[in-house]
């Protein structure tokens, strides 16, 4: 018996793409709970009781954004706490940051109503024991953007391997 490979092929095609379109989606709502717990908590070691506004990862990697509101006084908590230092213009932990932003794209600049001239940036090394919660949960690394005008903050983490 011959199958009729003319027909077949076309919609197993049709199915592989509908199915690793969702990969994303999937990845995103199966971690966002575990990302916005472990932010949470990061936040509280400090002091720092966030709202989140959203969270999400981003795509299938282990890279995620936590958007939320802060005072400046809750900035300044989160980056006395974490050890963030200032990413100034030029610097290396600018091109630092630049090749995580491209290898990772979700910016500050894709949240609506930020002027991305007026943002303070920060940033943790690499691995850092400040990055680590209690449950064991580290995290590679954190940038910590703020929007001193609208009172808005977004985190970029990455979680570490083993």
């Amino acid at each position: 018996m011959r199958l009729p490979t003319k027909r077949i092929f076309p919609r197993l095609g049709i199915l592989l793409l509908v199915l690793t379109a969702g990969c994303d989606a999937l990845w995103n709502a199966a971690n966002r709970g575990s990302l916005e717990r472990d932010f949470k908590s990061l936040a509280q070691s400090c002091g720092v009781r966030v709202t989140l506004t959203r969270c999400r990862m981003l795509g299938a990697t282990r890279d995620g954004a936590c958007e939320f509101t802060a005072s400046r006084g809750q900035l300044d908590s989160l980056v006395r706490g974490l050890n963030l230092k200032p990413v100034e213009p030029g610097s290396e932990e600018e091109a630092s940051l630049k090749r995580i932003e491209f290898s990772s794209p979700y910016s500050w600049s894709a949240a609506a109503g930020s002027d991305p001239s007026s943002l303070v940036r920060f940033a943790s090394g690499r691995r850092p024991r400040e990055l680590v919660l209690k449950n064991g949960t580290a995290f590679e690394y954190l940038i910590l953007y703020y929007d001193p005008g609208l009172g808005r903050a977004l985190a970029r983490l990455s979680y570490a391997y083993g």
